[in-house]
C-alpha cells in the first residue's frame, strides 16, 4: 500500500504526500478533500484487516531487547536473597511466529553479565505476546516493579 504521508523528524507534524501534482518524492502540501477520503480509505481497510484477523501490530521490533523471569522461581530467589539483577534475564527479539492464533516473540539466550548473545534456532525460547506485563517486559524498569510488586504479594501471605 503507497503510503499516504509524511512524518516529522521529531515526530510533531504530519502532511500529505503530493502525490496529486505528480511529484515523485514525499513533499508536505495542504490537505484536501481527496486528502481525506484517500485517507479515510486507507483507514477503512487497516480497520477490515484487523476485523478479519489479519492486522498484527507487534509490541517491540526485532532486535529489541526483552526483560523475562520465571514467575515460578521469584519468591524462592527472592528469598535466597537474589537481586533483581540476578532473576531477570535480557534476550533480544529475533522474531516473531503466529501459531494457533497465538503470537510468539522468539529472543535470544542471553547472559546476564555479557554481551554474548546466544543463536536463533529451534531451541530459542519463545514468548506469548500474551506474557507481556506479566513475566516478559519491554523494559527492565517494568520487570523490576513487577518483581518488588510480587515481593510484596509473597510478605503478606
Amino acid at each position: 500500500m503507497e503510503r499516504l504521508t509524511i512524518r516529522s523528524k521529531n515526530s510533531d507534524m504530519v502532511w500529505f504526500k503530493d502525490a496529486e501534482n505528480g511529484n515523485a518524492h514525499l513533499e508536505p502540501c495542504e490537505m484536501t478533500a481527496h486528502h481525506n477520503r484517500m485517507a479515510l480509505d486507507k483507514l477503512a481497510t487497516y480497520e477490515d484487516a484487523e476485523e478479519q484477523g489479519r492486522m498484527i501490530i507487534f509490541p517491540c521490533n526485532k532486535g529489541d531487547k526483552l526483560y523475562e523471569f520465571y514467575r515460578e522461581c521469584v519468591e524462592d530467589r527472592l528469598g535466597a536473597g537474589e537481586t533483581p539483577e540476578d532473576i531477570i534475564d535480557v534476550r533480544k527479539v529475533y522474531g516473531f511466529e503466529y501459531e494457533d492464533d497465538v503470537l510468539y516473540i522468539r529472543a535470544s539466550y542471553h547472559s546476564n553479565h555479557s554481551e554474548l548473545w546466544g543463536g536463533y534456532g529451534e531451541d530459542t525460547p519463545e514468548f506469548p505476546v500474551s506474557e507481556i506485563g506479566k513475566t516478559v517486559f519491554l523494559t527492565y524498569e517494568e520487570a523490576e516493579a513487577k518483581l518488588k510488586e510480587m515481593e510484596g504479594e509473597s510478605d503478606v501471605l
